[in-house]
């Protein structure tokens, strides 16, 4: 069975990865250098900090605060880029990341909630010209201590 903190993974690429989404994009967990579409999200877990408890009735809690970076690409030099400062090019592609994650905070109920953390910008050139930028959010969830694949029962 996956732990939570793969199951979060799963559903924040879920949640940007519907209807909705800026056309033309592509939705993948971690990021490859062969990347060529003119949009991208890539989504993947980048940290977290844990600290422990003992709860009456639920016995030794973990509480994980797991950073999740959405990595956003766009091709610079497109017809849809024309004129656009990469960090205009970029704006549509962050909006809507956090546009879905913030749809449901709790993920479908296994993370107690998401909040939004920093942006970076970046402009990188493999063949190619591409702005990028991560957005990091911060999910809470909990945990049994024993069983990171289990939710604490009270």
């Amino acid at each position: 069975m996956p732990s939570l903190r793969n199951a979060i993974v799963a559903a924040c690429k879920a949640a940007i990865d519907q209807a909705g989404k800026p056309a033309g994009s592509v939705v993948r967990r971690y990021m490859t250098q062969t990347e060529t579409e003119e949009k991208s999200f890539n989504v993947l877990p980048l940290g977290q900090k844990s600290t422990e408890e003992v709860r009456p009735g639920a016995g030794y809690i973990t509480t994980h605060m797991l950073t999740v970076g959405v990595v956003v690409r766009a091709r610079q030099g497109g017809e849809a880029a024309k004129g656009l400062a990469p960090d205009e090019l970029l704006d549509p592609l962050l909006v809507w990341a956090v546009q879905a994650l913030m749809a449901d905070p709790t993920l479908g109920g296994i993370a107690i909630g998401v909040a939004e953390d920093e942006i970076t910008w970046d402009v990188e050139s493999f063949d190619q010209e591409f702005a990028r930028a991560l957005q990091t959010f911060t999910v809470m969830l909990r945990t049994n201590a024993t069983d990171p694949t289990s939710e604490p029962s009270a």
